[in-house]
């Protein structure tokens, strides 16, 4: 019996050491995508959003201050300059070049977000983005399993008011 309890506090004790070294491994990658975007700040980018996938990788999604300056502006009020069915037009032929051939893409969810900056208050005021999200499925599933996880590459699209999507 006591070989029974000392084997089960070796398992707590390895599974909680695993927790705290797994733990810290998220933090240092963590504060790794915080330098890579006070980097990108540094250099002039304005961070639109940092989409964090598994394992502690993250995909930085910035645009130029002057790439933003040449999108229309919009209030948020009546039509937006590039239409909702535009946009997704747009974001399907984008996301389709991400997929592989046996893959194929489902809309999940579609919003408008502004973009805000207080570093380039010029060159975000009154811009928009819409932020498009896929499922992705195989081809050959009669009912295909949708999954929407950034480790299998599903990371949104966001596509600008002139049309232009930020990679």
């Amino acid at each position: 019996m006591k070989s029974m309890t000392y084997l089960a506090l070796l398992l707590i004790f390895a599974a909680s050491t695993l927790a705290n070294e797994q733990e810290q491994d998220a933090r240092e990658r963590w504060r790794h995508i915080q330098g890579e975007v006070q980097n990108l700040q540094q250099e002039g980018w304005i961070i639109i959003t940092t989409h964090l996938h598994g394992a502690g990788e993250a995909t930085i999604f910035a645009a130029r201050p002057n790439d933003l300056l040449r999108t229309p502006r919009w209030n948020g009020e009546n039509e937006p300059p590039l239409s909702m069915a535009r946009a997704l037009s747009i974001a399907r032929n984008y996301a389709e070049t991400t997929i592989q051939r046996n893959e194929r893409i489902k809309l999940c969810e579609m919003t408008l977000k502004k973009i805000d900056d207080m570093f380039h208050p010029k060159a975000t005021g009154d811009r928009w983005v819409y932020v498009v999200k896929f499922y992705k499925g195989k081809a050959e599933d009669e009912v295909p399993r949708w999954s929407y996880s950034s480790r299998e590459g599903s990371a949104p699209v966001y596509v600008l008011m002139d049309g232009s999507v930020i990679k």
